[in-house]
């Protein structure tokens, strides 16, 4: 049922992007045994049709239901899915055994760090340090990090001082019945310069 299931979300939020302003961006669980799925792939990608701006606003997070047996095979429908246009998250990052494995075979834009070692994380904890070090590994493998379970602002300052780029938990927002989508900022106005002026790095 899963494989049904994994192509009804993504069914739904195909609809809700197209309903949305431009700006919104909206993440998928997808499970790692669906993907595996002879057809799922190209059935998933046939949802979204040939729309590469959809595709850029739909995120896909890649869940481990089971281990994946072949990571080869895994790292080339990923890639697919990249090729496409799709960002492609790995999500709850640590809470498996195989999870440096799939770091080390598997391309993908994000990881997201595990609530386990996020939500209780304080100055100099084991679980600090082990966030630390895998964000820098993930620097060095230009992947990005998310950390999962904010729930505090002091967890959220740190883990921004530890280096990870974005969290997510209910530091930010609680669980909502309806979806509030929040605008993206203008951007900033360009700073005005004397006719003839050139701007030049010093």
């Amino acid at each position: 049922m899963i494989q049904a299931f994994d192509l009804s979300v993504v069914r739904s939020i195909v609809r809700e992007l197209r309903a949305q302003p431009k700006a919104t961006r909206i993440a998928a669980n997808l499970s790692a045994h669906s993907l595996m799925i002879d057809g799922f792939l190209d059935e998933m990608l046939g949802l979204v049709g040939d729309s590469q701006d959809l595709r850029r606003r739909l995120i896909l997070e890649i869940t481990e239901t089971r281990k994946i047996q072949d990571l080869d095979h895994a790292n080339t429908l990923i890639g697919r899915l990249r090729s496409a246009g799709h960002i492609v998250c790995l999500d709850d990052f640590g809470a498996g055994a195989a999870s440096l494995d799939y770091l080390r075979r598997l391309e993908v834009d994000f990881i997201k760090i595990d609530g386990r070692y996020i939500q209780s994380m304080t100055e100099g904890s084991r679980d600090a340090l082990v966030v630390k070090h895998l964000v820098a590994l993930c620097q060095e493998l230009g992947v990005a990090t998310i950390a999962e379970m904010v729930e505090t602002d002091d967890v959220a300052r740190l883990s921004r001082d530890l280096g990870v780029e974005l969290g997510q938990g209910w530091a930010f927002s609680k669980p909502l019945d309806t979806p509030r989508w929040r605008p993206a900022p203008p951007p900033p106005k360009p700073a005005r310069t004397r006719s003839g002026a050139r701007e030049v790095w010093g």
